[in-house]
């Protein structure tokens, strides 16, 4: 650290302890406080005023407006929390590298962990509980406690972006890479694959917010709520997150359009088991024809999806049976479940719904496996064959 640094520091942590150190300029005869004395020296450093005197700092897809006041408030924020010289340590190693480290999170509701737990579940994507999402300062100073309190969890992918200050906003210095966003939507595809216990877990938002080190008032790309219900296991064992990872290797060796076609039939099938009701049940039909039919097929649509499901789920008979006249019985019913406005009353009906749950999830995480079959070709063969 510099005689400036150093300064810069003694007069944080003055201001800390509420000591103001008031000082007489030697050349003006005025008195001047710490706070003057601190501002005076920020504006003095050419490489604190051009990144945060009345400039836009970057932070992944978009841009907040910075001056050196909000700088001077986010090193008092660092000092209460660490001291003086850590606070300025912090903003001399932001603005002597080129790069910036971002957390880019999808932040998720509903689902629990073990405290302090985190896993990885690929391509640097991690599953975190609430207390170690790694942006502390953004969690506590910026985020509603109303949304805030709700978070049990969430995916975490970090990165490291071009730091970048510029005069205005009009444009992005550097190009953002979307694929980051794309891995946590993989990861949250592959948490609604994992064997389902009943909960629900909502996605709240993505965020991509700075690190903790990283002088900023802004994290960016906030998505307000837009509640989506997806699967997952109440409790996150290894055995669930050892699933989740092997989907999600697979899930991210698709290309489009086999992505997207694999994508929408999971999204049906997680809102069939959280939503329940008519809703369910039209979601479970409509992940079944995502599965088993084409477009074009739209006769004998219950015979289709319940032979399909039999060959393509079971080699042994006495099984391939069952599922076919299961998958059949289950498409009907909720099929008259939606024309009435109403479930079936009848027991067995309904376990009935949650039994052709399972075989659509075993369905979709073997297609993983093989990829998209020609189902005519698995008819004729008889389950035996599958042409691509």
């Amino acid at each position: 650290m510099t005689s400036t640094d150093h300064e810069i520091a003694a007069l944080l942590d003055a201001l800390r302890s509420g000591e103001d150190d008031w000082q007489t300029n030697p050349d003006t005869g005025i008195p001047h406080s710490a706070g003057i004395r601190l501002h005076s020296l920020l504006v003095r450093d050419q490489a604190i005023r051009e990144a945060f005197d009345d400039r836009y700092q970057w932070h992944g897809r978009g841009c907040s407006r910075v001056s050196l006041k909000m700088l001077r408030d986010w090193l008092s924020k660092v000092t209460t929390e660490k001291g003086g010289e850590a606070a300025v340590s912090a903003l001399r190693r932001y603005l002597e590298h080129e790069t910036q480290q971002l957390h880019v999170v999808m932040l998720l509701a509903g689902a629990r962990t073990e405290p302090g737990s985190e896993f990885a579940l690929g391509n640097g994507v991690r599953l975190v509980s609430q207390e170690r999402l790694p942006f502390e300062r953004f969690r506590r100073n910026w985020f509603p406690s109303s949304v805030s309190s709700s978070i049990s969890c969430g995916l975490v992918r970090t990165v490291e972006v071009p730091r970048a200050h510029t005069k205005t906003a009009d444009s992005a210095p550097y190009n953002w890479d979307f694929s980051h966003e794309k891995n946590l939507e993989i990861a949250r595809l592959s948490l609604a694959m994992c064997r389902i216990d009943g909960a629900k877990i909502a996605q709240i938002g993505t965020i991509v917010a700075p690190d903790d080190d990283v002088p900023s008032y802004g994290a960016q790309a906030i998505t307000r709520p837009n509640i989506q219900h997806l699967l997952i296991d109440r409790n996150f064992m290894d055995g669930e997150i050892a699933r989740a990872s092997t989907i999600f290797s697979r899930l991210s060796n698709l290309r489009e359009p086999h992505l997207q076609t694999t994508k929408l039939p999971i999204e049906k099938l997680s809102l069939a088991y959280n939503e329940g009701g008519v809703r369910g049940a039209e979601a479970l039909r409509t992940a079944l024809e995502l599965i088993f039919l084409t477009d074009n097929e739209v006769t004998e649509m219950s015979y289709r999806l319940g032979l399909r499901a039999a060959l393509f789920l079971s080699d042994d008979l006495t099984s391939r049976q069952k599922i076919f006249k299961d998958v059949k019985q289950s498409y009907s019913v909720c099929s008259k479940s939606v024309h009435r406005g109403m479930l079936p009353s009848k027991p067995a009906e309904l376990k009935l719904i949650s039994e052709t749950l399972e075989l659509a999830r075993q369905a979709l995480i073997r297609l993983l496996d093989v990829g998209s079959p020609s189902w005519h070709c698995v008819e004729l063969s008889g389950g035996n064959r599958f042409t691509f």
